[in-house]
């Protein structure tokens, strides 16, 4: 519908867009790099306040944009590392849903309990270990391993339309990351296997 980026203008009358503003692996990169261009001019590259003042750009055009992440986020800069995951608040504090990426555990289960009561975590697979069910069992809510932590979001457009999101965990997540989880159960599924982590 257009470069860079579809606006109401442009799209035909009979269509319907639900916008969506998705970000993956962000590592803690809240500060943006000092790069220099071919010039010798020094500019600001990536970071938390560019990419947050792109997605209001994106918010002024779109009233319904939704802004999903896939996980990721804590772990990796310095910058966030050293605050213990406050350096992403300020980009966190847009986002309408995340879930779990391999490296929220890199510092175990503990250290995302705070974490889950302030940011938007959606998680329909992780729960406490020693807990299993059958593909036609109900959940028990009790085996959550984050009370405050829920399974899907819904969300309603001006026009009235759902959407419903759900986060998912991809079993390799014990395999690779830093932390503990033998607190952990990730529900294997066939149909997460093999694939990246996701909402």
């Amino acid at each position: 519908y257009g470069y860079p980026y579809p606006t109401n203008s442009t799209v035909p009358a009979d269509e319907i867009i639900i916008p969506i503003f998705a970000t993956s692996d962000m590592h803690g990169n809240a500060l943006a790099d000092s790069k220099n261009s071919s010039n010798n001019e020094t500019f600001k590259q990536g970071g938390g306040e560019l990419l947050v003042s792109f997605y209001h750009i994106l918010k002024d055009e779109w009233e319904d944009l939704l802004w999903f992440d896939c996980g990721d986020i804590f772990q990796g800069a310095y910058e966030s590392k050293i605050s213990n995951g406050e350096a992403m608040r300020t980009i966190l504090k847009h986002v309408d849903a995340t879930t779990f990426g391999n490296h929220e555990f890199d510092f175990g289960p503990e250290y995302l309990l705070n974490k889950t009561k302030d940011y938007p975590f959606v998680s329909a697979n992780v729960y406490k270990a020693g807990k299993t069910f059958e593909a036609d069992e109900s959940i028990d809510e009790s085996a959550k391993i984050y009370d405050v932590v829920n399974d899907t979001k819904i969300f309603t457009t001006k026009d009235g339309i759902k959407i419903g999101v759900i986060g998912l965990t991809t079993n390799e997540t014990k395999s690779s990351t830093g932390g503990d989880l033998s607190q952990v159960n990730i529900i294997e599924d066939e149909e997460t296997d093999d694939e990246d982590d996701d909402e």
